[in-house]
C-alpha cells in the first residue's frame, strides 16, 4: 500500500491510495490500482475516484518513498524520515502504523534516558562492599533489566492499542528513575552510619 499526499503551500489538496507505486526519476511517479481523493478548499472530503495507473508530476515524492523502496524499517529511518512517515500515515488515516511509528519516535529519545536510569541503578547496586552480595549483584542486575524491558513492552502494547496515553511511553524511566534514586539514598545511608 502506497499512500501520497499532495499539498499546496496553503492547503492539502489530494490523497492518493494505491497497491503499487514506482518513481522513475526524481519528478515522476506512477501510481497503479488505487484511489485519488480531492479535498475541498473547507478541507472536507470531495470526489473519491478510482484509478488503474495514473501517472503525477511530483519533485519531492521520491524521498517519502525512498523508506519502501529501501525496505527500512522503524529502526533503520532516521528521524527526518520517521516524521515525514509520520505525517503520511496521520493524513492517510492510518492509525495502528502511526501509533506504532510514534512510539517508536519517544522510545528513541528515551533510550538516553534509560541509559542513564540504569546506570544509577548500577551505582546503587555495586556499592556493596561485601563479597557474598557482589555475586548475587549480577543476578539482581539481569532480573532487573528484564523487568524494565517487560514493563517497556507492556507500556508499548497499551498505548499502541489506544488503552493508554502516549505520555505513558515515559514511565518505566520515571519508575526506575524514582528505584534507582531511592536505593542510591538508603545505600548512601547506610554508608554514613
Amino acid at each position: 500500500m502506497k499512500i501520497a499526499v499532495i499539498r499546496d503551500t496553503e492547503r492539502l489538496k489530494m490523497i492518493i491510495n494505491s497497491q503499487f507505486a514506482e518513481c522513475y526519476s526524481e519528478e515522476y511517479c506512477y501510481f497503479y490500482d488505487g484511489n485519488k481523493t480531492i479535498i475541498n478548499a473547507n478541507g472536507s472530503y470531495g470526489k473519491n475516484l478510482k484509478f488503474d495507473k495514473i501517472s503525477l508530476y511530483l519533485p519531492n515524492i521520491s524521498s517519502q518513498f525512498k523508506a519502501s523502496r529501501e525496505k527500512l524499517d522503524h529502526r533503520e529511518m532516521s528521524l527526518y524520515q520517521a516524521y515525514q512517515q509520520l505525517s503520511i500515515l496521520e493524513t492517510a488515516g492510518d492509525r495502528q502504523n502511526f501509533l506504532k511509528l510514534q512510539v517508536h519516535i519517544q522510545k528513541r529519545f528515551t533510550s538516553a534516558i534509560s541509559s542513564t536510569v540504569f546506570a544509577l541503578l548500577g551505582s546503587a547496586i555495586g556499592i556493596n562492599t561485601k563479597t557474598r552480595v557482589r555475586y548475587n549483584s549480577f543476578a539482581l542486575t539481569l532480573g532487573i533489566i528484564l523487568i524494565y524491558n517487560m514493563f517497556q513492552l507492556i507500556t508499548d502494547i497499551l498505548v499502541v492499542s489506544e488503552n493508554i496515553s502516549l505520555v505513558w511511553v515515559w514511565l518505566p524511566n520515571i519508575v526506575g528513575t524514582g528505584i534507582a534514586g531511592n536505593l542510591l539514598n538508603k545505600k548512601n545511608s547506610l554508608l554514613i552510619l
